[in-house]
């Protein structure tokens, strides 16, 4: 009964399970996503009744847009690459994230930073 999903029994956790490029979790973000995307590329498509479409490359780049957009973490990650927007941004996509995942994150941001940032 979170994040749109029905109880246990109702298969939701497992049925919309993290998919695509940011890994969208939980059936109202199927659902957001859905009218996102039919908005943005007049393309209809019904990502609830068929999940597993968020596995193919073209619907998991855009599913990772959406997220992004849709959260406005673009408004965080404008303010800088310091420790606090990198958490920031990670406890909206996981809040439950452990201290160590949290600290691997930071490090990968910031190296992938350093290297996009000399090229």
């Amino acid at each position: 009964n979170r994040i749109g999903n029905g109880d246990v029994a109702s298969g939701d956790g497992w049925k919309y399970r993290g998919r695509g490029g940011k890994q969208l979790t939980g059936k109202s973000n199927y659902k957001g996503f859905k009218l996102w995307h039919t908005k943005t590329f007049n393309e209809e498509i019904d990502f609830v009744s068929t999940p597993n479409l968020l596995g193919e490359a073209k619907y998991a780049a855009r599913s990772a847009a959406y997220f992004w957009l849709a959260h406005s973490l673009y408004d965080i990650a404008d303010k800088g690459i310091e420790n606090k927007q990198i958490n920031a941004i990670t406890n909206i996509i996981n809040l439950y994230d452990s201290d160590d995942g949290k600290k691997e994150r930071r490090n990968n941001v910031k190296k992938i930073y350093k290297v996009l940032s000399t090229n």
